[in-house]
């Protein structure tokens, strides 16, 4: 009897002792998490890279770890069910593969998930995207989450300036003509009456309007990192008002209007415009 008892105690103890530590690391409080493990390569040479890995998830919590340097090889252990910006310090992960969705397993779950990253350098293409839609200065809301990558690559890569080209020939206005207040200075006249305010017509050309098109969109970018608490500094602006693209007319399909003949409207050329913002490295700083 005493001998099954002892049996019996030294069994559980076995069970406790295998069983706590694997219980312990699969959870974290009572969350499930994920063991995320794989390699970082370079997208040039295929070699093995050493450097730091952040994944930054979408509330902003933010989790870093150190590849291994023979390898290339990481493992860290994350939460589930969530979405994360992927950053690699001195480099950029190539390939589509900086954003990470994590599954909702329902126990401890191991996953594999290789990064292929490439080089900070100056004059290296972080994002070529349209921002604006035609004729507006307006930030699409979809394109909110590159811009976020921009300014997370920039937090984790603090030594990095980023050049910012706005261009607006995805873009077209008419030339337009406006009154305005004739500041021309008035002789005087010997009659007691007032001279009246004279007003002169001035034409304000495509390319003035798509110039001032340029710097409401340079500010409103501004403005966005700025609430993103992105230092000034840390990006330059410049614009590119080349009309080449913007100035094709695309003849519309004549429209029937009540009481008036169809005519052949000029829409901008919208369908094939390149990105309308262009960010690339400007400069890189010693730390």
């Amino acid at each position: 009897m005493n001998r099954r008892l002892i049996s019996a105690v030294f069994l559980n103890i076995l069970i406790i002792y295998f069983l706590i530590p694997h219980y312990s690391f699969s959870q974290k409080g009572n969350e499930t998490v994920i063991l995320l493990q794989g390699k970082v390569t370079d997208a040039q040479t295929g070699q093995p890279v050493s450097t730091l890995i952040q994944f930054v998830s979408s509330k902003g919590k933010k989790m870093q770890t150190k590849t291994n340097s023979n390898d290339g090889g990481y493992q860290q252990v994350m939460p589930p069910n969530d979405t994360y910006t992927v950053l690699a310090k001195g480099y950029s992960v190539v390939g589509g593969s900086n954003i990470l969705t994590l599954p909702n397993p329902a126990d401890y779950m191991e996953m594999t998930k290789n990064f292929t990253v490439r080089k900070l350098t100056v004059g290296t293409e972080l994002a070529r995207f349209n921002a604006f839609a035609a004729n507006s200065s307006e930030i699409r809301d979809f394109q909110s989450p590159q811009l976020n990558e921009i300014k997370d690559l920039l937090s984790f890569n603090s030594n990095i300036n980023i050049y910012v080209t706005v261009h607006t020939h995805d873009s077209y206005f008419k030339p337009d003509k406006k009154q305005i207040k004739d500041e021309t200075p008035v002789t005087k006249s010997k009659s007691k009456s007032k001279p009246k305010a004279k007003t002169k017509t001035i034409t304000i050309t495509t390319e003035e309007q798509l110039t001032r098109l340029a710097n409401q969109r340079i500010e409103a970018l501004k403005l966005y990192f700025r609430n993103l608490k992105l230092p000034e500094k840390a990006a330059t602006y410049t614009a590119d008002t080349h009309p080449a693209a913007a100035t094709e007319k695309i003849k519309a399909a004549p429209k029937k209007i009540k009481g008036k003949k169809s005519k052949d409207v000029d829409t901008p050329a919208v369908q094939s415009a390149p990105a309308n913002v262009v960010i690339t490295i400007g400069k890189i700083m010693n730390m």
